[in-house]
């Protein structure tokens, strides 16, 4: 049975900065800029990896690996974005919701549905 603090988390924190960042990369991909959606959005997202990691302390790797690769793409280097040859954000933030989704109980396909209604 899934903790009930981590869907709680789940459904209060991670799936609206889930949309935030999938139009974060929408809008990098469609026109290349990001620098400043990416700060703000930065600055919701590490704190949630903080309390994440109190939460559930085996995935707090994935709030380092993704201010590395957030990193790396502040100062120029935008393949950290979405590339797939290197731990991008977009690779980390993937990972993390598939981890998060596994370690409730549910499936990718149930939830995408439940956000299409």
């Amino acid at each position: 049975m899934a903790d009930s603090r981590l869907e709680n988390f789940y459904r209060s924190e991670f799936v609206a900065l889930n949309v935030e960042f999938k139009q974060l990369v929408t809008v990098w991909q469609l026109t290349g800029a990001t620098p400043d959606r990416l700060y703000s959005f930065l600055d919701s997202a590490m704190p949630m990896f903080e309390r994440l990691a109190s939460l559930q302390p085996e995935l707090r790797d994935y709030g380092i690996r993704f201010e590395r690769a957030t990193s790396r793409v502040l100062q120029g280097d935008t393949a950290w974005l979405t590339g797939v040859f290197v731990d991008s954000a977009h690779s980390v933030w993937f990972e993390l919701h598939t981890a998060l989704l596994d370690a409730l109980g549910f499936s990718r396909l149930d939830v995408d549905a439940s956000n299409d209604e």
